[in-house]
């Protein structure tokens, strides 16, 4: 299978779609008494934990998405250490999943194809349908997609301008057929249930096999 290049950081046009579950499951979680951090996308592609916490032997592993920290904490061995965010590639908990951290952001995997294709939940204003002046408007938790190349290139959001050029620093023919393939595609993130994958790496899956 061909593998795309990292590419950097672009435009950061979101795409918002109601929060929903996570979709694809990851190997990483095979184990689900065993947490930790992955120090390096090495130790990540090895799913070797760099450190580890075996939360059926009281383990734990103090880490939320949702609060800014710029630090993890495990507790192993009755013992407390912090990890600075900014220096950890990944994490993965018990009830989650596996996040990966870039630039101290957590981002949970939801699939790994010929993009890998991540989310996060944040609090976005939306408009009220009957009444759309801005005192009426009123936050709610809404579920945005990321992407990245490489398991070690920059996380980006994922809509047609930075997945297209992306592409076409990769290959300028396949650019083009993708541009071709999602002119009528209105949500890059939208879940083919039957295929259990995201329609995006289904349509680069099959432009790639011509």
């Amino acid at each position: 299978m061909k593998r795309l290049k990292s590419i950097g950081l672009i435009g950061m046009t979101l795409i918002v779609v109601p929060f929903s579950a996570t979709f694809a499951a990851n190997p990483a979680q095979s184990n689900v008494n065993v947490g930790g951090i992955y120090l390096s996308v090495d130790d990540y592609l090895k799913d070797s934990l760099s450190v580890q916490a075996d939360f059926s032997k009281g383990g734990k592993l103090n880490f939320d998405s949702f609060i800014i920290r710029p630090y993890v904490s495990i507790v192993k061995d009755g013992k407390k250490e912090k990890f600075a965010k900014e220096k950890i590639y990944a994490v993965k908990t018990k009830k989650d999943g596996l996040y990966r951290l870039f630039n101290s952001e957590a981002y949970l995997l939801e699939e790994k194809g010929q993009i890998t294709i991540y989310s996060k939940v944040q609090n976005s204003m939306v408009k009220n349908p009957y009444n759309r002046l801005p005192r009426y408007a009123k936050y709610q938790p809404q579920k945005f997609f990321f992407f990245s190349l490489q398991p070690d290139s920059p996380v980006l959001p994922l809509n047609q301008d930075n997945l297209l050029i992306a592409l076409a620093r990769e290959n300028n023919t396949l650019s083009r057929n993708m541009t071709e393939a999602i002119r009528e595609t209105k949500d890059l993130a939208e879940y083919d249930y039957e295929q259990k994958m995201f329609k995006v790496n289904l349509l680069l899956n099959s432009i790639i096999r011509q």
